[in-house]
């Protein structure tokens, strides 16, 4: 929404507060929470006519603006409220700037003088940042931890997290027991999507943006369509004992979810992009067995470590990011059961690694494009345009995708090898199992 629309055309704070800045500042936090930055925006907009000095809504308006990786306006945002003396009263949105600029060591410097006791989760995961950027990885380990640990519910989320890890492992156990041969949906003339996974911080959203950029793909990302389908079913966790009319079933869930995010009359192929799929594989092949998968691959070390690092949106999968030994453990599980699952199914998997990604891209992708029966178009290695006209990004790589490629992000585990010694007697196997040297 652009922020010079008509007042009828904004967003309503209601009659009561139409005057009172915190009534839109309110508003524009529910809209940014619901990814809907533009209206949140206006709101904020609307908040800073009322009271041109409110901070907190240049705090919201700036982060917004980051957040849609629209630089040019956040840094003129701080250039107005630094000419109008609020500069001081906004460090963490200048240290976010700086970070943006690739300035690390400017971003550390501010980053240093907040008080994340405020807002703790958020200034901590900047402070992280910051001191990762900069070089500083004691410091930004140690704010990742705090980060975590100021996390509500720290301790039940961990054992939220617990759980999920042990119904990993009780799944892997179930499927050496399963027939060879699962049971499937009737046939469809309906085209089946194609399924890109991975586990967390593994690179599936610039993988997804790369592959957005051909003009038969559309990419839906981050929709809970198999989770959808999976509680229709009696049971998601013996797929042996249903039915092919129980999946038919399923799988007309499946795609009435579809259609609710796509456009009438829309051709291609689809991809469900959902990193953590790559635990529902049974459920994939037998609702859509003909459908391809697209594994996206990169060093267990640096997915974990960037994990624990990341400030996620909890659910029961995520919450074991909370914990180090936790996220190795994941690891482990995860990965444990992906294998046995692509060992139990026929499906069609291709895997993309990202260091060769982000080293040859045009290769990799060709392979990934071929993979998918696609023709090869030389847009599709322009990511930097295909991230800016798609929009808001809904995963926490918002801003990486939006950036060059560049190779500092791999391997950047060995400067937390002090830090992660502890867990890399279980990662290190995986990590040899998969190619890498170390």
């Amino acid at each position: 929404m652009n922020p010079s629309m008509d007042r009828e055309d904004r967003p309503q704070a209601g009659a009561v507060g139409a005057d009172d800045p915190l009534a839109w500042l309110g508003l524009g936090r529910s809209l940014a929470a619901q990814m809907r930055f533009g209206e949140a925006e206006a709101a904020f907009r609307r908040a800073l006519e009322i009271a041109p000095t409110h901070i907190p809504a240049l705090r919201e308006l700036g982060l917004t603006l980051e957040r849609t990786n629209r630089m040019d306006a956040l840094g003129t945002l701080l250039d107005d409220a630094v000419a109008a003396g609020l500069g001081g009263e906004l460090p963490d949105l200048r240290a976010l700037r700086a970070l943006r600029e690739g300035s690390g060591e400017e971003a550390w410097a501010i980053a240093r003088t907040i008080d994340a006791r405020a807002d703790p989760v958020r200034l901590l995961a900047l402070k992280a940042k910051c001191a990762d950027r900069a070089g500083d990885s004691a410091q930004a380990f140690a704010a990742a931890e705090a980060m975590n640990r100021a996390i509500p519910g720290y301790a039940e989320w961990r054992r939220v997290g617990r759980d999920f890890r042990n119904y990993l492992r009780s799944g892997c156990e179930a499927m050496a027991a399963w027939p060879r041969e699962l049971p499937t949906a009737p046939p469809t003339d309906r085209p089946s999507p194609a399924f890109l996974v991975g586990f967390p911080r593994s690179g599936t959203t610039l993988a997804d943006t790369f592959l957005m950029g051909h003009p038969d793909v559309h990419v839906l990302e981050e929709v809970q369509m198999l989770a959808t389908a999976a509680r229709s079913l009696p049971t998601d966790i013996d797929l042996p004992a249903t039915t092919p009319e129980q999946l038919g079933s399923a799988r007309e869930v499946y795609y009435a979810e579809l259609d609710h995010h796509l456009e009438p009359g829309v051709g291609g192929l689809v991809i469900d992009k959902l990193p953590l799929n790559m635990f529902s594989l049974p459920l994939i092949a037998s609702l859509f067995p003909d459908a391809r998968v697209i594994f996206v691959q990169r060093h267990p070390c640096d997915c974990v470590l960037s994990a624990f690092m990341q400030d996620f949106r909890l659910n029961a999968a995520m919450a074991s990011f909370l914990d180090l030994g936790d996220a190795a453990e994941l690891y482990d599980s995860g990965m444990r059961f992906f294998i046995k699952a692509r060992e139990r199914t026929r499906l069609d998997i291709h895997t993309l690694v990202y260091e060769q990604l982000i080293a040859d891209p045009e290769s990799t992708l060709r392979a990934a494009v071929d993979f998918l029966g696609l023709e090869w178009r030389p847009e599709l290695l322009d990511h930097r345009a295909t991230a800016a006209a798609r929009g808001a990004i809904a995963t926490p790589s918002y801003s990486q995708v939006s950036h060059a490629l560049s190779a500092r992000p791999s391997g950047r585990w060995r400067r937390y090898e002090e830090q992660l010694a502890g867990i890399l007697p279980l990662l290190q196997p995986w990590a040899e199992r998969l190619g890498y040297s170390g």
